[in-house]
């Protein structure tokens, strides 16, 4: 009988510990707990078993195991609490939104900024599905994003919502899976807030492709519009045209009359037929596309914008004069792609000025000249490279608050055995619709590489030099080697080669952060060339391991309210991106006291230096006074 009591005690000890093993992986146990625990399940009676010779041991025993477990799970619990005070302010404060979403979709949890974002309070947001907030033409995407996510993804992307006002809110999305003990049991959703941004952006890409003065579509936008009405074979004509002697009427009356004109012009070519769109190129230059009708119907078209454009403009008291020369490029019958109809165009309008004020000319094929000069530029550029007939120029940099000598950009210019020094406005594009650009862009890295060191070994003080690469650089896997090749004896050197990017090298976006990133490995430093020309998403910008954002000299040299604003949005958004920003193109203290004032750090124009050649810059601005 004893015996069998014994084993009924050991029995109730061994479930003592397994109920209270049990027990701690589910609540907050003490040691007091365990102790009164453990006799009640052993001793439900005062049974005589407690002096047990052969149970008091065993009692001892199990006491010792469960004041150990005691001890150990208050430090667990300790751990997770101060865990939990750490990081909990990371949730609570975080001034992104974030939500927890089970994998049915449906909102388990959020933060404080997100019923700011939604307008809405916690309790009637939990157990909403995500979509909720999303319009019916994104939910459809979203969910297959949900889905990438539930899979093991992490996905980031631009949405709209809307808040319970029903207003529209732009959002950047990371949405993360979330991952216990290999399994996945939601989502986080870390919601960005960039309204503000997106209409900044939307702003720099209305600018970046209209004229400030007259807000007509730019050159950039015919080019865009063109080769998308080619990609549809639809027929259309083109019309190019340019105003006559207006230099004269800018130098006789100033500049604020010619703004006037060119104003007065660009409003005609809106009223003058609905099923075109008028473009302002340039200057004086204004462009129309037109829907294919008869050749007798755009001739007619075509004279009513010329008869309509000649109509007198009154200026205060003056009454001016404009005339326009035309020229007109059809699709199919004479181009095949936009490079064609826009040169073409082109070349039917000076054919026209050549025969006086107000003609119009259609594209044909005598006007072949043109055509027959650009080969013999082609070979000349061909022949330059191989006779070593370029050179670089330097335009300096500086701390535009001080004035204190930084760096300088190197610029590429063609010493041309016959028309002396040419800038590349006349040939670079030439360079790049060849593929020549890449040859000479390594040329210039060679350059510029070799003079780096060399005025690095003899002392001089300064901070970078600038090499402006073409896109079609970073199409080439190469560059980085080509680069390590070149400076292999040199590598300390690096970190003083800034290279500018323009925004249309980030087409192929995956590839072109992949070179980037490349390149800082280097020690290179990389700049963002005529920042807001382009069309960059916020994305790409954050993406992107860029030290610098440049300013386009377009917005420094049309100085006005408009390309004041959008300054201030570019500088105040290199800002938010810890980036510098360079101002290209200031030529008046006006241009530089604005700068200056909104926080600008670096410059460069001619109201510091012009381009100067390399012994020239190497005299005034390395070696000093």
């Amino acid at each position: 009988m004893a015996h069998t009591s014994r084993i009924s005690c050991i029995c109730r000890g061994v479930r003592m510990i397994s109920t209270i093993l049990f027990e701690f992986t589910n609540s907050h146990i003490t040691f007091q707990y365990i102790l009164f625990k453990g006799m009640s399940l052993v001793f439900p009676e005062d049974d005589g078993l407690f002096t047990s010779s052969l149970f008091f041991p065993f009692l001892i025993f199990s006491l010792f195991l469960c004041m150990f477990i005691a001890i150990l799970g208050n430090r667990y619990q300790r751990k997770l609490n101060k865990q939990e005070r750490y990081f909990r302010p990371l949730y609570d404060l975080n001034p992104s939104s974030i939500i927890m979403i089970d994998p049915s979709g449906f909102i388990i949890d959020l933060n404080p900024s997100s019923e700011k974002l939604t307008q809405m309070d916690k309790e009637d947001i939990i157990g909403l599905h995500f979509t909720h907030f999303l319009p019916k033409h994104e939910q459809e995407v979203t969910k297959q994003r949900f889905e990438k996510v539930l899979a093991g993804e992490v996905v980031e992307y631009e949405v709209q919502i809307h808040n319970s006002n029903g207003d529209m809110i732009d959002v950047f999305v990371r949405n993360i899976p979330i991952v216990v003990e290999n399994k996945i049991h939601g989502i986080y959703g870390i919601i960005m807030d960039i309204t503000k941004e997106k209409r900044n952006m939307e702003k720099i890409h209305f600018m970046a492709y209209h004229t400030p003065l007259t807000n007509l579509p730019n050159k950039r936008k015919l080019s865009e519009d063109v080769g998308e009405i080619l990609a549809h074979r639809i027929p259309f004509s083109l019309i190019y045209l340019d105003l006559n002697e207006f230099k004269k009427t800018n130098d006789r009356y100033g500049h604020l009359a010619g703004d006037a004109v060119l104003m007065e012009v660009a409003k005609r070519l809106r009223e003058v037929d609905d099923q075109g769109v008028a473009y302002h190129i340039g200057g004086d230059e204004f462009a129309v596309t037109l829907p294919e009708v008869q050749h007798e119907a755009i001739e007619k078209i075509a004279l009513g914008i010329a008869n309509e454009i000649s109509l007198p403009i009154t200026y205060h008291e003056f009454t001016l004069e404009v005339f326009a020369s035309l020229g007109i490029a059809r699709f199919p019958f004479d181009a095949e792609t936009i490079e064609e109809i826009l040169q073409k165009a082109d070349l039917a309008m000076y054919a026209s000025k050549e025969l006086g004020r107000g003609h119009l000319v259609f594209y044909h094929d005598t006007l072949l000249k043109k055509v027959e000069e650009r080969f013999k530029l082609e070979q000349d550029l061909k022949e330059a490279l191989e006779k070593r007939e370029f050179e670089l120029y330097y335009q300096p940099q500086f701390e535009i608050c001080t004035g204190k000598f930084c760096g300088a950009e190197a610029l590429l210019r063609w010493n041309h055995p016959e028309k002396g020094i040419l800038s590349p406005d006349v040939f670079i594009h030439v360079l790049e619709e060849t593929g020549l650009i890449v040859d000479v862009g390594e040329w210039v890295i060679t350059e510029v590489l070799g003079w780096i060191c060399s005025w690095t070994e003899a002392g001089y003080e300064f901070e970078h030099i600038s090499v402006n690469l073409s896109p079609k650089h970073f199409e080439k896997h190469s560059l980085c080697r080509f680069i390590e090749e070149v400076n292999h004896e040199h590598t300390s050197c690096l970190h003083r080669l800034d290279i500018e990017i323009t925004e249309s090298a980030l087409i192929n976006l995956e590839k072109s952060i992949d070179s980037v990133r490349e390149l800082k490995k280097l020690g290179i430093s990389i700049s963002l060339d005529d920042f807001g020309t382009g069309y960059s998403s916020l994305s790409v910008l954050h993406q992107l391991p860029i030290d610098c954002l440049k300013i386009d000299r377009s917005f420094i040299q049309n100085f006005n309210s408009d390309t004041k604003a959008l300054i201030q949005m570019i500088i105040q958004m290199a800002d938010n991106l810890n980036v510098k920003v360079v101002a290209e193109g200031i030529e008046t203290n006006e241009q530089l006291t604005f700068l200056i004032n909104q926080g600008c750090t670096y410059g460069q124009g001619y109201y510091f230096s012009k381009p100067l050649p390399q012994t020239e810059f190497e005299e005034k601005w390395l070696k000093g006074p």
